[in-house]
């Protein structure tokens, strides 16, 4: 009875057999677990097949060259003026063209890089190749924890985190509403990079720092983080008093001009938001004609920075 019943048993755990029907021992207890791409190694035994242990990582053992080579190009673009956008497609495709899989540092990288671009579907692209570098990163790695931390910095942007619980990619990630960082936890600071002369210089530029001009400077900051995403906006603005004086060569007001380059959105917010004050501020504030710049600065609040 004891081979019918060892038989029996055999034949019912799916476990104990090979393709094809053969028997197979399962694997003893205490057995050492098999690394993941990824993970450490000290020797080829390491890693699961058909992984190799290079630089005590298990990594694949075929590869693409030319996808290599494109990848690496990605990080010197900087030098031969290509698209880095352009190399980690081209990485990414010819990969594919190989019949390999995309390797998950690759897609983390490639991410990261377009976490730094303005554009709307330029967040929606990086959080699918992360999401697919973290599905593809063994757990408890750097890769996968570095992954998770550039997809929560898209959850300002609308990121879903219950998408992140599939086992595939989604079709869409930034499907909740944007939130800017709220006006109380933001700080404003005005720098005096070329000062002028006169009083009113000194008076305006503290009066951008002050109470009155704070509701402007926050609603351009606003703007700015919904066109930009970024956590500060920073730019540099060049002022213009033309006094008028009156018979005894008093100040008897003037014009007080905001300028901006063409092409700074953030200026030309600050601009037009600010152009009441400068007009209220150029009937009395200043003692004669000057010009100067001064950089205006809207960032999180120093204790919410890390």
């Amino acid at each position: 009875m004891a081979p019918l019943v060892l038989l029996v048993l055999v034949g019912c755990d799916p476990a104990l057999r090979r393709e094809g029907g053969a028997a197979e021992a399962p694997a003893p207890a205490g057995s050492p677990r098999l690394g993941r791409e990824g993970e450490s190694c000290a020797r080829v035994a390491d890693c699961l097949e058909p992984l190799r242990c290079v630089a005590a990582v298990c990594v694949p053992g075929a590869t693409s060259t030319l996808a290599e080579l494109h990848w690496a190009a990605a990080s010197v673009a900087g030098e031969t003026g290509e698209s880095r956008a352009d190399l980690y497609q081209k990485a990414s495709a010819q990969y594919e063209a190989d019949d390999l899989p995309v390797p998950a540092a690759l897609l983390c990288e490639h991410g990261r890089f377009l976490l730094a671009h303005p554009e709307a579907q330029s967040g929606e692209q990086a959080a699918r190749l992360l999401h697919r570098c973290v599905l593809g990163a063994a757990p408890g790695s750097a890769l996968r924890r570095e992954g998770l931390r550039d997809l929560a910095r898209l959850a300002p942007r609308g990121l879903d985190p219950a998408l992140l619980a599939r086992t595939a990619p989604a079709d869409t990630y930034l499907v909740n509403p944007p939130t800017p960082p709220p006006a109380e936890r933001l700080d404003v600071e005005v720098a005096r990079t070329t000062p002028a002369g006169d009083r009113g210089y000194g008076a305006f530029a503290d009066l951008l720092g002050g109470a009155r001009a704070r509701p402007a400077l926050l609603a351009c900051h606003k703007e700015n983080w919904l066109r930009t995403h970024q956590a500060q906006m920073s730019t540099t603005l060049p002022l213009k008093l033309r006094a008028r004086l009156d018979d005894d060569e008093e100040y008897a007001g003037g014009t007080l001009e905001i300028n901006a380059a063409p092409d700074d959105a953030a200026a030309a917010c600050l601009r037009a938001g600010l152009a009441p004050l400068a007009a209220e501020f150029a009937k009395g504030g200043s003692s004669g004609s000057w010009q100067g710049t001064v950089t205006v600065t809207v960032r999180p609040s120093r204790q919410e920075r890390p």
